[in-house]
């Protein structure tokens, strides 16, 4: 006999009376996104959609995890670009939880899209222009991401693009000031196969770090693959530090000489 699954305490409710969940978008370990109607005086919708990340309860056990939402959107808001996905609030609620309010977007992950196979290189070009775009107004605010990989881009469609990027997920971001002593000197923080050796050795960052994750997306949008995988994760680390990424030509990717440079 199947059991139904429980239903979920947050949808239908409303968040200190401005926003009302009306749908699941998706879920991480520390964070459920749900699309809501904005509201006025209570009931009044003023029209616009938007998705709220609500802190899981059980995140709250986890150090660190309050401090990740609020990093997400002190830094998202900060930079203030297109190409980063627009924050539009931040609040508590009772029981030591948070939201963090954001601009919904309709589209697709990037992640999504590598999943059906390797670009054609004009459109991997394309958007990792864009992609660098986003990355250096970060960098200009003091904003190193330190997580870029493809299911942190999502492409909608902007200004009469279809492949218009916005960056996701800042919640591991290294700020400038104070809010960048929350992580730990000699700390390991990213995605392994996304990583630059100095992430890898947990050595201390700087926006160089994003430029070379930037490199690892667009060599897998040109060759369908990351440079360096595996199940082992110290390997993979091993790799970025030690390794050889293999030439695209190698790979009969055929791309203009400047690309493959």
């Amino acid at each position: 006999m199947v059991m139904p699954s429980d239903p979920d305490p947050w949808l239908g409710q409303t968040l200190e009376g401005r926003y009302r969940l009306l749908r699941r978008l998706g879920a991480g370990g520390m964070g459920v996104v749900y699309e809501a109607a904005h509201l006025a005086l209570g009931e009044v919708e003023l029209g616009d959609r938007l998705a709220v990340k609500v802190l899981r309860s059980t995140a709250l056990s986890v150090p660190g995890a309050l401090e990740r939402l609020e990093r997400e959107a002190q830094a998202a808001s900060a930079i203030g670009d297109p190409h980063i996905v627009d924050v539009r609030d931040f609040g508590h609620l009772q029981g030591g939880q948070a939201y963090v309010v954001m601009e919904l977007l309709e589209g697709r992950a990037l992640w999504d899209e590598l999943r059906e196979g390797a670009f054609p290189w004009e459109r991997a070009a394309r958007l990792a222009r864009h992609v660098a775009h986003g990355l250096a107004r970060a960098h200009d605010a003091g904003i190193v991401h330190r997580d870029l990989k493809p299911e942190n881009v999502a492409l909608v469609e902007r200004k009469g693009e279809r492949d218009y990027p916005k960056i996701l997920d800042f919640g591991i971001a290294k700020l400038r000031g104070a809010a960048a002593k929350l992580t730990r000197a000699g700390e390991v923080i990213g995605t392994p196969q996304y990583m630059s050796p100095e992430q890898c050795l947990g050595l201390a960052i700087d926006p160089r770090a994003d430029v070379y994750a930037l490199g690892v997306l667009l060599y897998e949008m040109l060759t369908g693959d990351v440079p360096f995988d595996g199940d082992d994760l110290r390997a993979i680390c091993l790799s970025h530090i030690q390794g050889e990424v293999p030439p695209l030509s190698a790979l009969g990717v055929e791309v203009p000489a400047a690309l493959d440079a």
